[in-house]
């Protein structure tokens, strides 16, 4: 809806490029959107692919799977063997005297694959010293799939040499993929070997000066997947969406400055010492809104009712009309043929239109008091 939307301001003719990252959900947007404007301009966006860090992230990823090392799934258990768990962490201390623990390893933050794998390297002895514990049953057994996987690693002599593979690779990527996840457009810096086989050839001047532009456009997501992050650090329980709009206001303000110290002390900022009037405020406004907006449901269902009550006005009127107009019916029949039966059963029908109006004088008494709740 949001990309509808957008899509429906700029235009079909100011449409260039789609920039996303790769699950297959997004290129099937770019697929309609594409037939879409094919169809309405006859012209195709550009499509330089989706983001290129991705597709180098994952790349290491498969490489780390294809050696079958098992050095994620340790490095992501060894953090979980010690989360939320207190008294394995209590356990870890007493047992090697370090209170230097895993950190979390996230398969899908690139960032992060130098630094877990450093901190794992590290306290590797620590680590096995406390698996030799627990064998030992000097400690508790964990009993969980993270312990499995750790004990299983512990007893590869081999791990550390693969795990220090693992980090000198994945140090080979982190520049890049630091260099590049940026909100400044860095795709430009391809174009340096481009040139060399297209910007020097005068017949390909125009398709270069095309390409050029191109590389001028973003190269992925990144920035807002890095919202992601910020939106999991500043949130807490219960917060709500005005709330979280806000601090993610004054973080990015903060980052664009380059810092709080960086903060400009303006008049505006300064009325924020009147915040607490402001909160009251919007309080009593709020409170206000859904006052209005438990009266207008009121209404409404008033109104429901009042429509039911006259449907059914409407009912017992024809019921009554029916009723009378049968009985005079049969008092014709037994006047003309002479017999009684026929009256009993005109005098049954009045009695029954009778007892109809008294149905119909509730129902108009209760639908004069909801239209005076209504009126009121």
């Amino acid at each position: 809806m949001c990309l509808q939307m957008s899509c429906e301001a700029a235009g079909t003719h100011g449409i260039l490029q789609l920039s996303m990252d790769g699950p297959a959900v997004n290129w099937k947007v770019y697929d309609m959107l594409t037939e879409s404007i094919e169809q309405e301009t006859g012209s195709k966006l550009l499509n330089i692919g989706s983001c290129g860090l991705h597709v180098m992230h994952n790349a290491f990823k498969a490489g780390s799977a294809k050696t079958k090392w098992g050095v994620e799934q340790t490095l992501s258990s060894l953090f979980w063997l010690f989360k939320d768990s207190p008294a394995r962490r209590e356990d870890y201390s007493k047992v090697t005297g370090s209170n230097v623990f895993p950190k979390q390893y996230c398969q899908h933050r690139w960032l992060e694959n130098v630094p877990v794998t450093e901190r794992a390297i590290e306290i590797w002895p620590h680590v096995q010293k406390y698996v030799a514990s627990v064998r030992a049953k000097q400690l508790p057994d964990p009993k969980s799939k993270s312990f499995s996987v750790v004990a299983e690693s512990c007893d590869d002599p081999l791990f550390v040499t693969k795990a220090n593979i693992f980090l000198s690779i994945a140090k080979e990527f982190q520049p890049l993929l630091l260099k590049y996840q940026t909100d400044r457009p860095v795709l430009p810096f391809f174009g340096q070997d481009l040139f060399k086989h297209m910007g020097n050839k005068p017949e390909w001047k125009n398709l270069w000066d095309l390409v050029r532009k191109v590389l001028l456009l973003s190269h992925g997501q990144a920035s807002v997947e890095r919202g992601f992050s910020v939106n999991r650090e500043i949130e807490v329980e219960n917060m709500k969406e005005r709330t979280l709009v806000a601090q993610r206001i004054i973080s990015d303000h903060v980052s664009y400055v380059g810092g709080l110290t960086n903060v400009s002390i303006t008049k505006e900022l300064l009325s924020a010492s009147s915040a607490r009037q402001r909160y009251r405020s919007f309080l009593e406004d709020e409170k206000k809104q859904k006052e209005d907006l438990l009266r207008g449901e009121k209404r409404k269902a008033l109104l429901e009712e009042v429509d039911e009550l006259k449907k059914t006005r409407k009912r017992i009127e024809l019921n009554i009309s029916g009723l009378l107009s049968s009985a005079d019916d049969q008092a014709a029949k037994a006047e003309q043929l002479g017999q009684v039966p026929l009256i009993a059963q005109s005098n049954a029908m009045r009695k029954a239109a009778k007892e109809k109006e008294g149905e119909l004088n509730d129902i108009q008494k209760k639908l004069e008091l909801k239209l005076n709740e209504i009126k009121n």
